[in-house]
């Protein structure tokens, strides 16, 4: 991250250690005016025409309010979002009794990682999950693979940086197989059975045919499947000091955790669990009368995630609705911010002073995602963050939708979805001024628009046949 940042030339403009605390949209200047704490607290307000707010899903910690956590002192509680950096956990974890609440996919890593490292490991879990193999694994060749990945070799890094050709042919065969899976994921259909039955066979296998962990471990139903980083994690469960607890947590003591009647006594709780997946930001956002928060109260539903109706010049990456399980979320994100890239550019050349999508075209896209969701697997009765931890609850932090097809849609604004409050409103051709491009404007290339290889093989006479 800190080299795409030093190429992208951004560093310079990014503050650390620095939250938003507050954002309010003010109609008469079409502005956000946005309050900001430093870390010894002190607020300073500035003015923006957009705001972006990039914070995605699963970055708010929400320790879990579980009876008697405060009791617990021989150590502090960590959770794995908030790690000390200070912690050398190889060495501080080697004499101790280690608790982990949660096998989301924070919890399946930390409890893969630390467990060469403990006493003894005791992992605390309310939820199964299906995981699958390696992903087109075929593609990878023969490989040294280790707890479910596998390293490049010296020479292979090597002919990446030296041959940008075959780097692109290995990474697109790649990319291509991943998104052929779309299919697994409608009820009953053959890709969905079949991968299914894949999964299954591979983590009863995983599980050495234990019948215990089989039934502790794997779903009734069909939900989103977690990728091979569960390898250690099914490497650890059969060590003879980690054991997996099911029953609920009825307290924690200082001695430890009580299920069962049972106090199973701890040196060290991780908390493996524990965020805000209700997409509700954590300060006030407002506009026009409105907070965000309230009207994501029930249920956080926008515009191809990224936009709110209601809420003008106010855009998100990796907002409610993206290609967090379908995909790569890596491929969404780029989109997205093309897409941001272009109402910049918009609203800049157009004098535009805000756009804000119309309620019409938002709730008209929700019903489209809500009616297809119905037919995917997401929908199950799974508790899983993307339903807000509820097993009835709306699948809504999810695109209902193949990554290719939110490339598609975002690649292609559609403008017609937005209200516009114009710089000069009695025409919306202001913008063409003076008769003159921005290019003239700019002094810039007024050739830009004759390309290199239109050149190369130019039209001559004696290429005509006559017919």
């Amino acid at each position: 991250m800190k080299i795409v940042a030093q190429k992208g030339g951004v560093v310079p403009h990014i503050k650390l250690r620095h939250s938003i605390v507050g954002a309010a949209f003010n109609e008469a200047t079409s502005t956000w005016s946005i309050k900001i704490q430093d870390v010894v607290g002190a607020i300073t307000e500035q003015e923006f025409d957009i705001y972006v707010a990039a914070t995605g899903v699963l970055s708010q910690v929400n320790r879990p309010d579980i009876n008697g956590i405060k009791t617990f002192t021989k150590s502090p509680i960590i959770h794995t979002a908030e790690w000390p950096r200070d912690l050398d956990w190889k060495t501080a974890f080697q004499n101790e009794r280690v608790g982990v609440i949660g096998i989301g996919s924070s919890g399946l890593q930390t409890i893969g990682a630390i467990t060469p490292f403990t006493k003894s490991v005791e992992i605390f879990a309310r939820s199964k999950f299906w995981t699958s193999p390696p992903f087109v694994a075929e593609l990878a060749g023969v490989r040294d693979w280790d707890k479910g990945n596998f390293s490049y070799s010296d020479a292979e890094h090597e002919l990446f940086r030296t041959n940008p050709e075959g780097l692109f042919k290995h990474t697109s065969e790649l990319t291509a197989a991943i998104n052929h899976t779309f299919d697994v994921f409608f009820h009953d259909s053959p890709g969905q059975k079949m991968v299914r039955d894949l999964v299954y066979e591979s983590m009863v296998k995983d599980l050495r045919g234990n019948k215990d962990l089989i039934e502790k471990l794997i779903p009734e139903w069909d939900g989103n499947l977690l990728p091979s980083i569960t390898a250690a994690f099914m490497e650890a469960v059969h060590e003879p000091h980690v054991h997996l607890h099911t029953d609920p947590i009825e307290t924690i003591t200082p001695d430890g955790i009580k299920i069962d009647g049972k106090v199973i006594e701890l040196d060290r709780i991780i908390l493996a669990t524990g965020f805000d997946t209700s997409f509700v930001p954590k300060y006030e956002i407002s506009a026009k009368g409105k907070s965000l928060g309230d009207v994501w109260a029930k249920r956080a539903k926008g515009y191809l995630s990224l936009a709110v109706a209601g809420f003008p010049n106010l855009i998100f990456m990796c907002g409610v609705g993206t290609t967090f399980a379908n995909g790569s979320v890596l491929a969404g994100m780029e989109v997205n911010a093309d897409y941001i890239v272009a109402c910049l550019t918009k609203m800049q050349t157009q004098d535009i002073l805000a756009m804000e999508v119309t309620q019409e075209a938002q709730d008209e896209y929700n019903a489209q995602q809500d009616s297809l969701m119905q037919d995917l697997v997401f929908s199950d009765a799974c508790s899983s963050w993307y339903k807000g931890g509820s097993a009835d609850g709306k699948p809504d932090a999810l695109y209902a939708g193949s990554i290719l097809s939110f490339l598609e849609l975002l690649n292609a604004p559609r403008w017609e979805d937005f209200a516009y409050k114009r710089a000069h409103p009695e025409c919306r051709f202001s913008f063409l001024g003076n008769g003159t491009g921005t290019v003239e404007a700019k002094g810039e290339n007024r050739a830009y628009y004759l390309k290199l290889e239109d050149h190369i093989q130019p039209l001559v006479r004696d290429d005509y046949v006559p017919s």
